[in-house]
């Protein structure tokens, strides 16, 4: 049996129009969602790292404040 059997997992960032469409209180929350830029560290603007930042780590940061998570939900 799944560790993860009866339980609600929400997924933000996947491209089947799922989340928070599904409203409602959820045991786990996975964002996949982000850009990030590719290249060299060297030769990437630093225009570019923030932007990646505030997508993948801000994102990533909002999203499971704004949803309710049941504990002891991760």
């Amino acid at each position: 049996m799944s560790a993860y059997a009866d339980q609600r997992v929400l997924v933000v960032g996947g491209t089947s129009g799922v989340g928070l469409a599904t409203a409602g209180e959820f045991d786990h929350v996975v964002v996949s969602a982000g850009e990030t830029p590719m290249g060299r560290v060297d030769a990437l603007p630093l225009a570019d790292a923030y932007a990646a930042m505030d997508s993948k780590f801000w994102g990533a940061y909002r999203i499971p404040r704004s949803v309710r998570v049941r504990p002891p939900g991760r």
